[in-house]
């Protein structure tokens, strides 16, 4: 018997990865906690599982599954999303089909996974997240941009962050734009003003 009404032992979240996902069950210890990862199969989508003895409510099991979620696409550099999440109180959790997704699968590897407790630094990795899942380029710039915005209150701020970390980049796309913009004096001013400005509102008019 739970200690609260309306919650659940198990709480199953079946995800989309852009990056490899275990091919093996994985206990992934985080933020006080241990989360169950399981593997696609040919019926069941590839998912995260969180346990408590005294019962999660959906909200809460999908709270911490995407807080946990938000780390791993820091630490892969790749977007991951939830599909739907269920509830069960078996002792084994519930499986879940995957009905029409398919999902990439690499060899895992555990890595560093950031484990912020600041709301700031949490909400931040969540719009990370939710920036890189996305398939439109020009709204996963823009949602990128929302990081800056939640780290630096002042454009001035943000433009300078990101002429000081241009040396940093070492993607070659990122490198090849980066010399189409040698004749602007102020690439953090040009990406700012030309990228985030233009993005933000070319959606305001009808075309």
């Amino acid at each position: 018997m739970f200690a609260r009404p309306g919650t659940t032992l198990w709480v199953v979240a079946a995800v989309k990865a852009r990056f490899g996902w275990p091919t093996s069950r994985m206990r992934v210890p985080f933020r006080g906690r241990v989360f169950l990862l399981r593997p696609e199969t040919d019926e069941h989508a590839p998912s995260v599982c969180i346990k408590d003895e005294n019962g999660l409510t959906l909200q809460e099991g999908n709270d911490l599954i995407n807080r946990l979620l938000s780390a791993l696409a820091w630490a892969h550099g790749a977007g991951v999303h939830v599909e739907w999440v269920v509830g069960s109180s078996g002792d084994e959790p519930i499986r879940v089909g995957k009905g029409a997704l398919r999902h990439i699968a690499e060899p895992w590897r555990l890595i560093y996974l950031p484990q912020p407790t600041e709301e700031k630094t949490l909400r931040a990795l969540a719009v990370f997240r939710e920036a890189l899942s996305l398939d439109n380029p020009a709204y996963r710039f823009l949602g990128l941009f929302k990081v800056l915005n939640i780290r630096f209150s002042s454009g001035t701020d943000q433009k300078d962050w990101i002429n000081q970390n241009l040396s940093g980049l070492k993607d070659s796309r990122s490198l090849e734009r980066l010399q189409q913009l040698v004749h602007e004096a102020d690439v953090g001013a040009y990406l700012y003003h030309q990228g985030r400005c233009a993005v933000a509102h070319a959606f305001d008019f009808d075309v």
